[in-house]
């Protein structure tokens, strides 16, 4: 045995054996649920993580951190630029480009493309397109002889390799005696390269920049200026900084403003898919209150003798607390290690289905990336495991709901047209104490009826222990009363011919408990009641108070999961009342069982644990 005490017997609960498998079953399904949610939730962001930090390194090995051009989107004098960026704080390479729009035309095949005229020595300082030849090198382009480098996806399409003539296509035009055509040129393949994105592999060439100059009609201009700087994510600041430095004669730009929309689209995306996967996890969580309803009832009889022992409500609700939260811990820790091992093999796992099935998740053509990327980071581990543990709390703090009833009206139809209950939603927890109040005729009575299971409702309906009172047939309505229900009236409406203890014991023999245990038990809850002594007297020889504290007991014999009461202290004088309030609170503290009072009486609304108030047939708020 350990301290706290709830804590120790709210873990030897949770291995405690359960009386129906039942039990068991939901417990295993709560804790496979959030494992489940947890798991799918790591994976999913690790995947997300890995899309970004592929199409960013992907991107970015073609794309400069910044570039600068001209106001007039050429930029002229640039070797003196270049010189002066040397010298510039974290710029670490510079290179000039000059690029436009062009066809490739290979035997019957065109293809349009953006062409762009490099300098081979000094490319490799911005970009890692040297890195990613798969055929022929970056250096094969010599000023002069007019050699192109293709994207292998485009150098498939047109069916050329390495050593063939493809024809660039320029839409700068030449005037000829035929009239004015488009330049035109043959290039020779001399390499090809793959970034890995189709957007680059198929739409994209190099050729030298001094070809490019001849091709476009430049002389000593260049389109841009691309820029590497030493750190890539302090990229913004630096450009803002060039910028003012060159505010009057340049544009500067940064590879943020180049792709701003696609990556705010994967940040925005990476939120609302965690928040639809939390949604799930919170879902998973909250199916524990389903388990706890079940526990609660299965151990009614523990919570009732560790009460008469001393221990409080709170201390109750603690030791449930404990429950839930271990399954929900336990949930957790298996979601994360197998959300951990799914999202680092990942890649592996769907290469082997598309291999054992044939089939391309990730279509080049269609994706950016046609592989599935996994980058598992620890915080979005322990940010996703500690708001599921979070969740399971959360939902283990949430007394179980015993009775309630939604949208409940009733409509009397006759000479008038009455309508005593206008929509009542009402919803009772475990152990809860509720007091309704409200002048008379306002249907305070009436909602009692229609929560006891003693009327119909018009419309709406009345769930007691997760049972419909409205899909029951007349003889379970009966049971569940009989069973799930007590009620205590204004006056006691014992039975006059018979004694008080077989008043007492009456729902025991109606619920077919044998006459010597029925008997047995109605002396027991007597003496408690203070009514020993009294057990053979007739209602008629008792006094008021005699008579309801008789009729509480009556309506307490089967440990039902909810009192209900109708004005139980209306006929009694003060200090007798006092007595009924003072039973009724030591028995609900003492068998955990729920009291739905409707009163006039102010001091006894105060001592439940909620008042509520009723006005022309709708519960509302003060």
């Amino acid at each position: 045995m350990f301290k706290p005490l709830i804590f120790y017997i709210g873990l030897r609960y949770t291995r405690a054996k359960r009386r129906t498998q039942f039990i068991s079953f939901v417990t295993l399904a709560s804790v496979l649920g959030i494992a489940l949610s947890v798991t799918a939730l790591i994976t999913v962001l690790s995947v997300m993580n890995g899309f970004v930090g592929k199409i960013s390194e992907r991107m970015l090995s073609m794309t400069s951190h910044a570039t600068i051009t001209g106001r007039s989107g050429q930029l002229e004098n640039w070797q003196a630029l270049e010189q002066q960026l040397k010298n510039y704080p974290h710029v670490q390479g510079t290179a000039p480009f000059i690029s436009g729009q062009v066809m490739i035309n290979a035997d019957r095949r065109v293809n349009g493309t953006m062409i762009s005229g490099i300098l081979p020595d000094v490319e490799p300082n911005v970009s890692e397109i040297a890195d990613k030849m798969t055929s022929g090198k970056l250096s094969n382009l010599v000023a002069g002889e007019y050699g192109i480098i293709l994207g292998e996806e485009q150098a498939n399409y047109l069916g050329v390799m390495v050593g063939d003539k493809v024809t660039i296509i320029s839409p700068q035009v030449n005037s000829t005696p035929a009239g004015v055509v488009p330049r035109m040129r043959r290039f020779t393949v001399v390499g090809t390269f793959k970034v890995g994105m189709y957007e680059y592999d198929r739409n994209m060439a190099l050729i030298h920049m001094d070809d490019a100059a001849k091709l476009f009609r430049l002389e000593n201009s260049v389109s841009a200026m691309r820029i590497k700087m030493d750190d890539l994510l302090n990229a913004p600041q630096i450009t803002a900084a060039l910028a003012k430095t060159f505010i009057e004669d340049y544009q500067v730009s940064d590879w943020t403003m180049a792709h701003d929309n696609f990556f705010q689209a994967i940040k925005m995306e990476k939120k609302v898919m965690s928040i639809i996967l939390l949604l799930m996890v919170a879902v998973s969580a909250f199916n524990i209150v389903s388990t706890l309803i079940m526990v609660v009832t299965d151990k009614r009889s523990d919570i009732a003798i560790l009460k008469t022992q001393g221990l409080t409500s709170a201390s109750v609700m603690g030791i449930f607390m404990v429950l839930g939260t271990v399954i929900g811990l336990f949930g957790t820790i298996l979601g994360v290690i197998c959300g951990v091992l799914l999202a680092i093999n990942a890649p592996d796992l769907v290469s082997s289905i598309e291999a054992l099935f044939h089939v391309k998740f990730l279509n080049a053509q269609i994706y950016y990336i046609s592989e599935l990327p996994s980058e598992l980071m620890w915080t979005d581990v322990v940010a996703t495991a500690g708001m599921a543990f979070l969740l399971s709390i959360l939902a283990t703090n949430k007394k179980p709901i015993i009775l309630q009833c939604k949208k409940l009206t009733k409509r009397y139809q006759g000479e008038l047209d009455v309508e005593v209950l206008k929509g009542v939603d009402l919803a009772i927890a475990v152990g809860e104490r509720v007091a309704i109040m409200g002048v008379s005729g306002s249907g305070k009575s009436t909602l009692m009826h229609l929560l006891g299971g003693l009327d119909q409702p018009t419309s709406g309906e009345v769930i007691l222990d997760g049972v419909n009172l409205n899909s029951v047939n007349s003889t379970k309505l009966a049971q569940l009363r009989n069973k799930s229900l007590g009620f205590i009236y204004q006056s006691h409406h014992l039975l006059g011919e018979f004694t008080v203890l077989e008043n007492v014991a009456m729902p025991l023999l109606i619920a077919n408990l044998s006459v010597k245990e029925a008997k047995q038990r109605a002396t027991a809850l007597l003496e408690r009641v203070g009514l020993g002594p009294r057990i053979q007297h007739k209602p008629s020889e008792l006094s008021g108070g005699e008579r309801q504290r008789a009729a509480i007991a009556r309506a307490l014999i089967n440990k039902p999961n909810v009192i209900l009461a109708d004005e139980p202290t209306g006929n009694l004088d003060t200090k007798t009342a006092d007595s009924v309030y003072q039973l009724m609170l030591e028995l609900n503290q003492e068998l955990n069982i729920s009291f739905l009072v409707v009163t006039h009486d102010h001091e006894l609304a105060s001592r439940m644990g909620k008042v509520l108030h009723m006005e022309d047939g709708l519960i509302v708020n003060h």
